[in-house]
C-alpha cells in the first residue's frame, strides 16, 4: 500500500510540476499543494474532496477580492486582517468543515501577499485557478493509478494472510509433535510463523487504509475482520504454543501426534476454503462442514487413555494443540456462514466467540 500511495503521488506531483513549467503559471507552486492536499487513495474519496475544496476556495476568493477593493493599497488593513482570519480561519475551521478551511486559506494568503507587493484582484483569482488545476490532476493520477484504493489489496492480502496461516497450522502442529530429531524448538518461531507474520503485517497496512477510505460500497461488504480472525489465532496462539511447548523435545505417542497432524490438516482445508471463499466473494459450492466438538477430542483422548505413556507435559501439549486447532477452524467456518447469510440478504452475525 505504500508503494501505490507513493506512486500515486509521485505521478500527480509530476504532472502538477510539468504543467506549472509548460503554462509558467504564477504561484506555481499552489498547484503542486493543491494537489498533494486534495489527493486520496481512491479516485472515488479524490472527487469527494474536490468539491468543497474548490467551493471554499470560490468563496475564500470572492471575499478576498472584496476585500482587495475595499482596502486598496492600505498594508495595516492587511495586517490587523491576517492574524484574524488565521485565528477564525485555522482554529475554528477544523469544526466547520473543508470549506471553511479553504475559505480561510485562500484569505491567509491574499492578506500575508498584500503586505509585500502591492494588492490586486490577480492574487484571489490566481489562488483559485492553481486550487482548481491542483484539484484537477489529482484526480486524473487517482484515476489512473489504482483508482478503487485499498479494496482489491485488501482482498488479496486477506487471502495470502489465510493461506499463509494455514500452512503456519500444520507446519507448527508437526513441529510440536515430532520434533526433528528431539531438538529444542525455542528459537523456531521465527521460521514457523514467519510467512503467515509478514502476511498479517500486509494485511494490517492494507486494511487500515481501506477503513480510512470512505467511498460508498454498493455490495454487501464483506466481513474482512471474521475473515482475519482465523490467522490472528494462528499466529498470536502458535507464537504462545512456541514459547510454552518450544522446550519438549520428546516426541508424542505416533496414534496421537497422528491425530493432531490430521486434524491441523483439516483445520487447513478449512481456512484455505475460507480463503477461497473471500477471493470468490463467497461464491463457492458448498460443502459438508466438519465439527470440532469438545466431547469428540480423540487426540486428548488417546493421551490420556489408561498405558499410553503420556507425560504431564505432553497431556498439557496435547490439549494446548487441540483448543489451539478448533478454536481456528470455528473462525475460519464462521466465514462460511456468514457470507451464506449475506447473499441470502439476512443479517450475519459478526460476533466472535467468547
Amino acid at each position: 500500500m505504500l508503494f501505490q500511495n507513493a506512486l500515486r503521488a509521485a505521478l500527480a506531483l509530476a504532472g502538477a510540476r510539468l504543467l506549472v513549467g509548460s503554462l509558467n503559471l504564477p504561484h506555481g507552486f499552489w498547484v503542486l499543494l493543491a494537489t498533494l492536499s486534495l489527493l486520496r487513495t481512491s479516485a472515488s474519496d479524490t472527487r469527494g474532496a474536490l468539491g468543497p475544496a474548490f467551493l471554499g476556495t470560490g468563496l475564500g476568493a470572492v471575499v478576498a477580492a472584496l476585500l482587495v477593493v475595499v482596502a486598496g493599497n492600505t498594508p495595516a488593513v492587511y495586517m490587523v486582517a491576517a492574524p484574524v482570519v488565521v485565528f477564525l480561519g485555522f482554529g475554528v475551521g477544523p469544526l466547520l468543515g473543508p470549506v471553511w478551511v479553504q475559505a480561510a486559506l485562500t484569505l491567509t494568503l491574499v492578506t500575508v501577499f498584500a503586505q509585500v507587493e502591492p494588492p490586486s484582484l490577480g492574487i484571489p483569482t490566481w489562488r483559485f485557478l492553481d486550487v482548481l488545476i491542483g484539484g484537477l490532476i489529482g484526480a486524473t493520477a487517482a484515476l489512473l493509478v489504482w483508482p478503487r484504493g485499498a479494496q482489491n489489496e485488501l482482498r488479496r492480502s486477506v487471502v495470502r494472510f489465510m493461506a499463509a496461516s494455514a500452512q503456519a497450522c500444520q507446519d507448527l502442529t508437526e513441529r510440536l509433535c515430532r520434533p526433528p530429531g528431539g531438538q529444542d524448538l525455542a528459537g523456531e518461531d521465527g521460521e514457523v510463523l514467519r510467512d503467515a507474520d509478514r502476511a498479517l503485517r500486509l494485511v494490517q497496512a492494507a486494511y487500515t487504509q481501506y477503513r480510512t477510505e470512505g467511498a460508498s460500497r454498493k455490495d454487501p461488504e464483506l466481513p474482512w475482520e471474521l475473515a482475519m480472525a482465523a490467522g490472528y489465532s494462528t499466529v498470536g496462539g502458535g507464537a504462545l504454543l512456541l514459547a510454552e511447548h518450544a522446550t519438549d523435545t520428546t516426541p508424542l505417542p505416533p496414534a496421537v501426534a497422528d491425530q493432531l497432524v490430521d486434524l491441523a490438516a483439516r483445520v487447513a482445508d478449512d481456512c484455505r476454503r475460507a480463503a477461497e471463499l473471500v477471493r470468490r466473494s463467497g461464491h463457492v459450492e458448498p460443502h459438508e462442514r466438519g465439527g470440532y466438538l469438545a466431547d469428540e477430542s480423540g487426540p486428548l483422548i488417546a493421551s490420556t487413555a489408561h498405558g499410553a505413556g503420556t507425560g504431564p507435559a505432553a497431556v498439557f501439549l496435547v490439549a494446548d494443540l487441540e483448543a489451539w486447532l478448533t478454536g481456528i477452524a470455528y473462525d475460519a467456518t464462521r466465514v462460511d456462514r456468514v457470507l451464506d447469510d449475506l447473499r441470502a440478504g439476512r443479517t450475519a452475525d459478526l460476533g466472535y466467540r467468547h
